[in-house]
Order: structure tokens, then sequence, then C-alpha cells
């Protein structure tokens, strides 16, 4: 393995390097903060450290990529410091103690900060609760899940937390088991179940699981919701084409500007949004 490592180096130190950063929780719940080095298109996981007990402030942080470029061999192979904006305090620390580093946004935490901003509009922001509420009705109920996963062509599942374009992702997989939700709001033995439990208290805005149950097989056949799930993924499918591509080891800055300009010009032509909403979208998109 170090004879592996020593040959990757010297193919990577032909050009400069790019050192990475961002912070975990590991399997036991303990903070981390996690370094990458990335040269010449090698990349070498250079250390994790536990932050148990720390403040990761600007200065940890700052001090902590400043410590491991000056570390390497030959520190001004590292010319690029690349972190989410949680850490951009520490940018101008780092830049005044290594001056020949830039730092700068990791792009793909940017796309997602722009589906969150997006999010968080009135109208994305009651259909992804109203999406939130049916897959968790759906998974929080034996009867219903079994019913479910009977017809369905998926699991009824949702991405992390952590997983960016989350929202999409979980709306692309109620839209797919369409047929397989209506079938099981009016399966038989369902119904029967429901029957039983329908006066269950409930906390929230339907008083009883009956109400709740209701409302959801309601929902189910509703074309104005699925017409809402199609309409808010034709809006997400070019950001999230962007991050996608952002993810690449090729997307260099100038090709990223140029894939955010056109899924600005992709919005800008999409019929049959608001005219307001539209406009908000574009100015979160700027913003970014």
């Amino acid at each position: 393995m170090k004879q592996l490592m020593a040959a990757k180096r010297e193919v990577a130190t032909a050009s400069a390097a790019t050192m990475v950063g961002d912070g975990a929780l590991n399997v036991t719940g303990t903070p981390i903060l996690n370094l990458l080095i990335l040269q010449n298109g090698q990349v070498e996981f250079y250390r994790a450290q536990n932050c148990a007990g720390k403040v990761k402030d600007a200065q940890f942080i700052a001090d902590d990529f400043i410590a491991a470029i000056r570390a390497q061999q030959r520190p001004r192979d590292v010319v690029y410091v690349l972190t989410d904006g949680a850490c951009k305090k520490s940018w101008p620390i780092i830049e005044e103690a290594c001056p020949w580093v830039t730092c700068g946004w990791c792009m793909p935490h940017v796309c997602d900060l722009l589906l969150e901003d997006i999010g968080r509009l009135p109208f994305f922001e009651k259909l992804f609760a109203e999406a939130d509420e049916l897959r968790k009705f759906v998974r929080g109920h034996s009867h219903v899940k079994s019913a479910y996963e009977t017809q369905c062509e998926t699991a009824m599942g949702r991405p992390g937390e952590t997983r960016f374009n989350k929202n999409a992702i979980g709306l692309a997989n109620l839209l797919r088991n369409r047929k397989a939700l209506v079938a099981t709001m009016g399966d038989a033995p369902v119904l029967a179940a429901m029957a039983k439990v329908k006066g269950d208290k409930l906390v929230g805005a339907h008083a009883t699981l009956g109400a709740l149950f209701a409302h959801l097989q309601a929902l189910v056949v509703d074309e104005d919701f699925w017409a809402r799930v199609e309409w808010a993924l034709k809006v997400s499918k070019p950001i999230g084409q962007l991050l996608r591509f952002c993810e690449q080891d090729c997307a260099t800055a100038s090709k990223v500007h140029h894939a955010w300009f056109s899924v600005q010009e992709t919005i800008e032509q999409m019929d049959g949004i608001p005219a307001a909403l539209k406009t908000t979208i574009l100015e979160k998109l700027r913003y970014r």
C-alpha cells in the first residue's frame, strides 16, 4: 500500500493541489473533520480529526487547514481550499496565514442550498409537507405498508437529511408509485384496519387517525396534487442535473458557470409557472 501511494503521489505532484474539508458524524455520533487532497486526478484521504468537546468555529477550522497545509512536503503545492459555506469565515484566516492559497465554495453544496431556498417557498413547502405526511403514514402503519409493498415498483423511502436534492428524489419516488398508492388507500384490509383505529387521537392538523387517513385518501386521487408534483420535479430537474455535473471530477469553474446559466435559461423558458413564482425562483438562483 505504501508503494502504491508513493507511486500515485509521484504522479500527483506534477500539478497543484486542492485541499477539501467537511464535517461529519461517525457511526457513534462523534463529530469529526475530514480532509482530502486532490492533485492531478488523484484523491488522497489525508486525515479525520476527532472534534468531540471542541468548538468548530472559524479559528478552529482555519487552524486545522493551516496545520495540514504546512505539514505537506511541499506546502505551496496546495493552492486551493474547498469547503461548504458554513466554513467561509475561516477563509480569510487561512489566506492570511498561507497567502498563496485561495479558498472557495463547494459547488454541489451551493446547488443544494439553492434547492433548499426554493423548498422554503410556500408552494414547495406545502407540497413537500404533504409528501412527507403521505410517506410517513405508509411507512408507519403495518397494514398500509404491507398492502403498498405488494403493488409498488420501489420501496417507500426518503433520502437522508444529508443527501443532496432529497426532496425531489422523494417526490419522484411517490410519482413512480402513484398507482400503488391509490390502490393501497382503497385496499380492503387497509380500510378494515383503519376503521378499528380511526378514533385514535393525533397532535397536529388532523385530530384523529381517521381524519388523517381520509385526508390522504383524497390526496392520492387528487389530480391537482400530482400536477404539482410533476411541476416541482420539472423545476428541480435542471438544478439536480447541475448538482450532479458539479460532483464530477471535470467540473471546472468555467464549465460550472456555463451550466448554471443554462439552468437559468431553462427555467426562464418554462411554461405554466405563475410569473411571480418564476421571478422568485430566478432571484434565488441568481443569489446563489
